[in-house]
């Protein structure tokens, strides 16, 4: 779901690098280091706090092997991430 966000979100990919690093190798030990660190922390501030008055929006997805949803709060002409929620699905839930 933060790939529909990058467009709102100048320079994210270069911020979430350290993360999407740590993620690409199967069967490797994690090395969780000050860059990954600083990346987490940064990515962290990219939500946003509620708005009393605002509209929010829940939106979900699914596929067959996992599920998400975001939490969105309509601010003008625009949308606001307020929460991000995904999980995979277990083998039974896959049926």
């Amino acid at each position: 779901m933060i790939n529909y966000y990058h467009r709102f979100l100048p320079g994210i990919a270069s911020i979430l690098a350290p993360l999407h690093a740590l993620a690409s190798g199967k069967g490797q030990n994690v090395e969780w280091t000050k860059e990954c660190q600083e990346a987490f922390d940064r990515k962290a501030v990219l939500l946003q706090h509620p708005q009393p008055d605002a509209p929010i929006s829940l939106t979900a997805d699914a596929s067959n092997t996992a599920v998400g949803t975001q939490l969105e709060q309509i601010l003008g002409r625009s949308c606001v991430p307020l929460a991000f929620f995904s999980r995979k699905l277990s083998d039974t839930e896959k049926k």
